[in-house]
């Protein structure tokens, strides 16, 4: 179907632990709206799931019945007639650089490169962790992004990006100069283990390169170090908030941003656009100028 290991995963839990103990025992055509909205009370009130994960589970079952009804193997979709929960829209809250600066500080070097990615380009955690030394280019200061690593239950996968295509963005010096210094540990680190660092080499790793970084130690790891600096509120992910919403906020295009982040910019309209300045500035003054009955072009 064209889902990511991860999409994969979540959907099959989903059905295993939400949706299917509560209508799996009806035929599909016997499934009403009310049956629905009973499932999505009951997970309300009774599991720890969020108004946006139980809609999640709303997706799934219309999407299933959608494809049910195309293939004619019943006759109606009951997720059309049934009420999810609504899922209340919340301001996007993210760290400062200067925040960030403050855990890099009691980080490792290695955790701290990590983080200087993850906040001046604002890539993906598991993109982040499939890089290989291949992939930098030091003396033109890019870096291209080809890969994710993904880890369902049972096993670790190498896949294409989210965007499904390889990207190359720019670094900055100050980043370039702190990869540089995180290679020179990483061929220490690789000599000591008797083997050479070469292009195919991982670049967050922890035995000279050979294998990457598990997807869960950045996440392990911003824990432990945002705790110690005080920032134990913010997620891992918010830093790929942060370079979005800095980039906007300083005059960045759209186009470029997206570029960087590795998603569309349609993505990144519909969650930052309250962060890109004056957005509805021209709107406010056209208005007032047509209330007005000022001269405005095609008028």
């Amino acid at each position: 179907m064209g889902w990511s290991t991860k999409t994969a995963v979540t959907h099959r839990d989903n059905f295993r632990l939400h949706i299917l103990p509560a209508i799996g025992d009806y035929l599909a055509d016997q499934v009403t709206g009310l049956h629905l909205d009973q499932l999505y009370r009951s997970l309300e009130s009774r599991s720890p799931l969020s108004p946006s994960a139980i809609v999640r589970c709303h997706g799934q079952v219309r999407a299933m019945y959608n494809w049910a009804v195309r293939k004619k193997l019943v006759p109606a979709n009951p997720a059309t007639s049934a009420d999810p929960p609504r899922v209340k829209p919340r301001q996007l809250q993210v760290p400062s650089m200067a925040q960030i600066r403050s855990v890099q500080e009691v980080a490792t070097p290695n955790f701290a490169t990590f983080l200087q990615l993850a906040a001046t380009v604002g890539a993906r955690r598991g993109t982040l962790v499939a890089l290989r030394w291949r992939d930098l280019d030091l003396d033109r200061s890019t870096i291209t992004f080809s890969r994710s690593i993904a880890e369902p239950a049972d096993s670790t996968v190498e896949k294409g990006t989210k965007a499904d295509r390889p990207y190359t963005v720019s670094l900055g010096l100050s980043t370039v100069d702190v990869l540089r210094h995180h290679r020179r540990r990483a061929a220490e680190a690789a000599l000591a283990v008797g083997r050479p660092l070469d292009g195919s080499s991982f670049v967050f790793s922890d035995d000279g390169g050979a294998t990457h970084w598990s997807l869960a130690w950045p996440s392990h790891a911003w824990s432990r170090y945002s705790a110690r600096a005080g920032l134990s509120h913010w997620r891992l992910h918010d830093l790929r908030h942060t370079a979005a919403s800095r980039m906007l906020m300083d005059g960045i295009a759209i186009s470029v941003v997206a570029e960087r982040l590795g998603c569309t910019e349609a993505t990144i309209l519909k969650t930052y656009r309250h962060y890109v300045p004056g957005s509805d500035r021209g709107a406010a003054e056209l208005m007032d100028r047509l209330l007005a009955g000022s001269s405005v072009s095609g008028q």
